[in-house]
Protein backbone atom coordinates (compact mmCIF):
# COMPACT_ATOMS: atom_id res chain seq x y z
CA UNK A 1 0.00 0.00 0.00
CA UNK A 2 2.78 2.39 0.79
CA UNK A 3 5.07 1.07 -1.62
CA UNK A 4 7.91 0.51 1.12
CA UNK A 5 10.90 -1.57 -0.49
CA UNK A 6 13.95 -3.30 1.58
CA UNK A 7 15.63 0.17 2.11
CA UNK A 8 12.79 1.77 3.15
CA UNK A 9 11.75 -0.49 5.82
CA UNK A 10 15.32 -0.78 7.03
CA UNK A 11 15.18 2.47 7.67
CA UNK A 12 12.11 2.80 9.30
CA UNK A 13 13.12 0.27 11.81
CA UNK A 14 17.14 1.10 11.81
CA UNK A 15 18.95 0.56 15.01
CA UNK A 16 16.52 -2.22 16.40
CA UNK A 17 19.05 -4.71 15.77
CA UNK A 18 21.66 -3.50 17.88
CA UNK A 19 22.08 -6.38 21.06
CA UNK A 20 21.08 -5.69 24.51
CA UNK A 21 24.24 -4.68 26.01
CA UNK A 22 24.88 -1.75 23.18
CA UNK A 23 21.12 -0.54 23.64
CA UNK A 24 21.38 -0.41 27.61
CA UNK A 25 24.40 1.49 26.94
CA UNK A 26 23.56 4.36 28.05
CA UNK A 27 26.74 6.75 26.32
CA UNK A 28 26.09 4.38 23.36
CA UNK A 29 22.34 4.60 23.13
CA UNK A 30 22.52 8.43 23.50
CA UNK A 31 23.28 8.14 19.68
CA UNK A 32 20.57 6.40 18.39
CA UNK A 33 17.29 8.45 16.91
CA UNK A 34 14.98 9.11 20.34
CA UNK A 35 11.88 7.99 19.17
CA UNK A 36 13.68 5.04 17.20
CA UNK A 37 11.73 1.37 16.59
CA UNK A 38 15.24 0.05 18.97
CA UNK A 39 13.11 1.37 22.03
CA UNK A 40 10.61 -1.12 21.96
CA UNK A 41 11.77 -4.62 22.89
CA UNK A 42 15.15 -3.69 24.44
CA UNK A 43 15.24 -5.97 26.93
CA UNK A 44 15.19 -9.38 23.93
CA UNK A 45 17.81 -10.31 22.33
CA UNK A 46 18.05 -8.51 18.46
CA UNK A 47 16.42 -11.83 16.60
CA UNK A 48 13.54 -11.82 19.16
CA UNK A 49 12.54 -8.59 18.63
CA UNK A 50 9.10 -7.58 16.26
CA UNK A 51 11.19 -5.15 14.12
CA UNK A 52 14.15 -7.74 13.48
CA UNK A 53 11.86 -10.22 12.72
CA UNK A 54 9.38 -7.68 10.36
CA UNK A 55 12.26 -7.22 8.29
CA UNK A 56 13.41 -10.86 7.83
CA UNK A 57 10.18 -11.93 7.49
CA UNK A 58 9.98 -8.55 4.47
CA UNK A 59 12.82 -9.62 2.87
CA UNK A 60 11.84 -13.01 2.40
CA UNK A 61 8.51 -11.54 0.86
CA UNK A 62 10.79 -9.29 -1.99
CA UNK A 63 12.95 -12.44 -2.92
CA UNK A 64 10.23 -14.45 -3.15
CA UNK A 65 7.24 -12.55 -4.41
CA UNK A 66 3.50 -12.82 -2.94
CA UNK A 67 2.28 -15.98 -4.04
CA UNK A 68 5.51 -18.00 -2.96
CA UNK A 69 5.64 -16.44 0.16
CA UNK A 70 1.85 -16.96 1.32
CA UNK A 71 2.05 -20.63 0.27
CA UNK A 72 5.38 -21.76 2.14
CA UNK A 73 4.79 -24.08 5.10
CA UNK A 74 1.95 -26.15 3.08
CA UNK A 75 -0.02 -22.80 2.12
CA UNK A 76 0.32 -21.54 5.97
CA UNK A 77 2.62 -18.87 4.70
CA UNK A 78 5.93 -17.76 6.59
CA UNK A 79 6.41 -18.68 9.71
CA UNK A 80 9.22 -18.13 12.64
CA UNK A 81 12.43 -19.31 11.41
CA UNK A 82 13.65 -22.15 14.12
CA UNK A 83 17.07 -20.21 13.56
CA UNK A 84 18.08 -17.38 12.52
CA UNK A 85 21.41 -15.82 11.43
CA UNK A 86 21.09 -11.86 11.76
CA UNK A 87 24.02 -11.43 9.17
CA UNK A 88 22.49 -13.22 6.38
CA UNK A 89 19.89 -10.58 6.07
CA UNK A 90 22.49 -7.44 6.80
CA UNK A 91 21.47 -6.94 10.34
CA UNK A 92 23.13 -7.33 13.48
CA UNK A 93 26.29 -5.66 14.26
CA UNK A 94 28.59 -8.17 16.67
CA UNK A 95 29.76 -11.48 16.23
CA UNK A 96 26.39 -12.65 17.47
CA UNK A 97 25.20 -11.76 14.45
CA UNK A 98 27.46 -14.19 12.58
CA UNK A 99 26.08 -17.25 14.59
CA UNK A 100 22.40 -19.06 14.04
CA UNK A 101 20.59 -18.26 17.07
CA UNK A 102 17.61 -20.07 18.72
CA UNK A 103 13.96 -18.14 17.14
CA UNK A 104 10.82 -19.94 17.43
CA UNK A 105 11.64 -22.41 20.22
CA UNK A 106 12.26 -19.32 22.79
CA UNK A 107 9.15 -17.29 21.85
CA UNK A 108 6.94 -20.65 22.48
CA UNK A 109 4.51 -22.42 21.18
CA UNK A 110 3.00 -21.62 18.25
CA UNK A 111 -0.55 -22.49 19.58
CA UNK A 112 -1.53 -23.49 23.01
CA UNK A 113 -3.35 -26.28 24.02
CA UNK A 114 -7.22 -24.54 24.43
CA UNK A 115 -6.17 -23.00 20.69
CA UNK A 116 -6.33 -26.51 19.43
CA UNK A 117 -8.87 -28.37 21.45
CA UNK A 118 -11.34 -25.87 19.96
CA UNK A 119 -13.20 -26.06 16.33
CA UNK A 120 -13.03 -23.61 14.13
CA UNK A 121 -16.72 -22.95 14.75
CA UNK A 122 -16.23 -22.06 18.59
CA UNK A 123 -13.35 -19.69 18.02
CA UNK A 124 -15.99 -17.90 16.40
CA UNK A 125 -18.27 -17.99 18.90
CA UNK A 126 -15.81 -16.69 21.23
CA UNK A 127 -14.65 -13.77 19.27
CA UNK A 128 -18.31 -12.41 18.78
CA UNK A 129 -18.93 -12.56 22.20
CA UNK A 130 -15.98 -10.59 22.64
CA UNK A 131 -17.13 -8.04 19.93
CA UNK A 132 -20.43 -7.82 21.99
CA UNK A 133 -18.71 -7.05 24.98
CA UNK A 134 -16.74 -4.77 23.57
CA UNK A 135 -19.72 -2.99 21.64
CA UNK A 136 -21.50 -2.90 25.65
CA UNK A 137 -18.33 -1.32 26.99
CA UNK A 138 -17.20 1.19 24.04
CA UNK A 139 -19.17 4.16 23.11
CA UNK A 140 -20.47 4.44 19.53
CA UNK A 141 -18.60 6.13 17.33
CA UNK A 142 -19.55 7.44 14.39
CA UNK A 143 -18.38 7.86 11.02
CA UNK A 144 -18.91 10.83 8.37
CA UNK A 145 -20.82 8.93 5.68
CA UNK A 146 -17.85 9.18 2.69
CA UNK A 147 -15.66 7.21 6.08
CA UNK A 148 -13.43 9.23 6.24
CA UNK A 149 -12.85 11.69 9.21
CA UNK A 150 -10.79 11.06 11.87
CA UNK A 151 -11.65 9.67 15.45
CA UNK A 152 -12.13 13.06 16.80
CA UNK A 153 -14.39 13.93 14.10
CA UNK A 154 -16.54 11.48 14.58
CA UNK A 155 -16.30 12.17 18.21
CA UNK A 156 -17.58 15.54 17.52
CA UNK A 157 -20.14 14.74 15.29
CA UNK A 158 -21.44 12.42 18.31
CA UNK A 159 -21.56 15.17 21.09
CA UNK A 160 -23.43 17.67 18.45
CA UNK A 161 -26.00 15.49 17.78
CA UNK A 162 -26.17 15.06 21.80
CA UNK A 163 -24.96 11.37 22.01
CA UNK A 164 -23.64 10.20 25.68
CA UNK A 165 -20.30 11.51 26.54
CA UNK A 166 -17.60 8.97 25.79
CA UNK A 167 -16.76 6.70 28.69
CA UNK A 168 -14.28 4.53 30.01
CA UNK A 169 -14.02 0.90 30.64
CA UNK A 170 -16.02 1.10 34.10
CA UNK A 171 -19.08 3.81 32.70
CA UNK A 172 -17.47 6.99 34.22
CA UNK A 173 -17.66 9.89 31.49
CA UNK A 174 -14.12 10.74 31.02
CA UNK A 175 -13.06 14.91 30.22
CA UNK A 176 -13.60 16.25 26.69
CA UNK A 177 -12.43 19.39 25.05
CA UNK A 178 -14.43 21.78 23.68
CA UNK A 179 -14.84 19.41 20.31
CA UNK A 180 -16.21 15.95 22.52
CA UNK A 181 -12.62 14.53 22.30
CA UNK A 182 -11.09 12.93 25.38
CA UNK A 183 -8.04 15.07 27.24
CA UNK A 184 -5.78 12.65 28.98
CA UNK A 185 -4.45 13.65 32.43
CA UNK A 186 -0.98 15.05 31.82
CA UNK A 187 1.67 12.71 33.65
CA UNK A 188 4.57 14.85 35.64
CA UNK A 189 7.59 13.97 33.80
CA UNK A 190 10.88 13.03 36.74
Amino acid sequence: MFQLDVDNVAEILRDSDFSTHHIHDKAFARGLEPRGFWRYEKEKDPELRLAVLAQVAFRELESMGLDAFLNQNDGEGWMLPETLRLANYGLGHDDRAKEPQPVASRLGPRFFEWQLSRSVEESWEECERHAELLKRILPEREAREDGEGSEGEGQAAAAAQGDPPPTDLFGNAVPTDLFGNVVYPKTRKR
